[in-house]
């Protein structure tokens, strides 16, 4: 619930539409989460495409994240309220920007 709570402000008092929400949760580094090896994520059509959200990736996905439903993700699973994304990305960012 806090998820969709989240969503639901982000549209009303940011004014992001769900395309641009989309696009936030593309961002999430998972092959950062889930620590895969460098030829894993360079292969990987999430990580290459990485404009798209990896479940528009699924018919391609290999391993752990072509078998595992969405919904069960541990990396989605991991962010529970909009400040742990907002953390998240920070991170990413930062050790990005390095």
């Amino acid at each position: 619930m806090e998820r969709i709570e989240c969503i639901k402000r982000t549209i009303s008092e940011k004014k992001i539409s769900i395309a641009g929400i989309r696009r936030l949760l593309a961002l999430i580094p998972c092959w950062e989460i889930k620590g895969c090896e460098d030829d894993i994520k360079y292969s990987c059509p999430a990580y290459v495409d990485y404009e798209r959200p990896c479940w528009l990736h699924k018919a391609s996905l290999k391993g752990d994240c072509a078998t595992n439903e969405c919904r069960e993700c541990p990396v989605y699973n991991s962010i529970k309220s909009c400040d742990e994304l907002k953390e998240l990305l920070k991170r990413y960012i930062e050790k990005s920007a390095i």
